[in-house]
């Protein structure tokens, strides 16, 4: 009993941690094209949330994900694993030592990562990527298609990064 209580602790921690290497690879790499690191481009811009905080984008996805059963236990952890999510990829940023530009989309990034899944637990099950529903994608389409990016930053300059980074971070995993 003990050994399995260890091993879905284990588990876990591996889920969040994978979560948010793949999160900040993708922003590396997106990064990387906008040329962040090749002294390129060297101006530093944070990004505008719509006058908001990461903290009011954090209540604005809580404000989402409330409107599916959050009595559904992978409802919750979905939504608890993104604001984990957040919160490490703003760790991990940080400690890169990257600009405040790189950790703002970082942690945002890290927030909404896995809003494609909301509808992937309500709506078709939990079944997984291969069944036909691809959360990575459906969370960007949901994102740029129908407008919801705009609900957590106004800007349209990161969109780029953002869109790939989500409709990614699922691809090799």
């Amino acid at each position: 009993e003990v050994f399995k209580n260890v091993l879905f602790i284990l588990t876990k921690l591996f889920i969040i941690i994978a979560s948010v290497i793949i999160v900040i690879a993708g922003i590396i790499g997106a990064g990387a094209m906008l040329g962040w690191f090749s002294g390129e481009n060297d101006e530093v811009e944070v990004p505008d949330f719509k006058g908001m905080t990461l903290e009011e984008a954090k209540e604005e996805f809580i404000k989402y994900t409330e409107n599916f059963n959050t009595k559904d236990k992978n409802v919750k952890r979905k939504q608890q694993h993104s604001i984990r999510v957040m919160k490490i990829a703003e760790q991990i940023a940080t400690n890169l030592k990257l600009n405040e530009e790189q950790i703002q989309l970082a942690t945002l990034i890290g927030l909404l990562h896995d809003i494609g899944r909301f509808k992937q637990y309500t709506d078709i099950g939990l079944g997984n990527n291969l069944e036909g529903f691809d959360h990575g994608d459906y969370g960007t389409k949901l994102l740029f298609k129908e407008g919801l990016i705009r609900k957590f930053i106004e800007t349209n300059k990161y969109d780029e990064i953002i869109k790939k980074s989500i409709k990614n971070h699922n691809k090799f995993s």
